[in-house]
């Protein structure tokens, strides 16, 4: 009886707890939402390094009561990579009037925006036994694993309502990527199912009962130098 009276007044007093919390937090959402653009500003600004993306944006507001973040435009630019690196297959990536939330009780980065536009070059691929390969770029595992330690934690959850590749339109894209380690992860898109594995000889991509190979430099070179 005793342990059951412990335990309701540890329940009362998290209620209390949570209440308090969110009075406190509704009375300052203002200075939080000040403080989030500052840091948003401040991160923006800061040189990460010369093979690093520069992130640019326009209009941003932040809504800590939401847990979200709002873009009318957010700018992705890559710089240059040595020659047939996998980076170079885009310079530049817009997105248009985004709302980027933060679900913790699903774990999900949750990102919908207007509109997505990239540009891309040709790619070109081989056949050899039966796998399919890049003949044009080449994949640095290191890519995978900055991409596992930025998402470890949360999946990342997207929609757009138009994506332009090379002037080319599509409406209404939703999907959803997710890392289960440092080499695998799969991405949904319109429930088409794409695994990724970060091989020692590459990145293998699974789709429709088809291997897809991104070598790495030293197989890449071999194959078509």
């Amino acid at each position: 009886m005793r342990r059951k009276s412990i335990f309701i007044y540890m329940i009362i007093f998290l209620i209390i707890l949570f209440f308090i919390c969110f009075i406190y937090l509704k009375e300052n959402v203002e200075t939080f939402n000040i403080q989030v653009k500052q840091n948003i500003e401040r991160n923006l600004s800061m040189d990460w390094g010369p093979n690093e993306p520069k992130l640019f944006a326009e209009g941003y507001s932040s809504d800590i009561l939401n847990l979200s973040l709002n873009f009318n435009k957010f700018i992705i630019e890559i710089p240059m990579h040595e020659k047939s690196h996998i980076l170079n297959l885009t310079k530049r990536i817009v997105l248009d009037e985004c709302i980027f939330k933060l679900n913790l009780l699903h774990l999900l980065l949750d990102l919908d925006c207007r509109k997505f536009t990239t540009s891309s070059k040709n790619l070109t691929f081989d056949q050899n036994k039966h796998i399919i390969y890049s003949k044009d770029f080449f994949f640095d595992s290191d890519i995978f694993q900055r991409l596992f330690t930025r998402f470890r934690f949360f999946n990342l959850k997207f929609y757009f309502n138009q994506v332009s590749i090379n002037n080319d339109f599509i409406q209404n894209v939703n999907g959803q990527l997710k890392f289960y380690n440092d080499e695998n992860a799969t991405l949904t898109i319109n429930d088409r199912l794409i695994e990724f594995f970060n091989r020692p000889e590459g990145l293998e991509i699974h789709h429709q009962n088809q291997k897809f190979y991104f070598l790495n430099k030293n197989f890449f070179q071999h194959f078509w130098n």
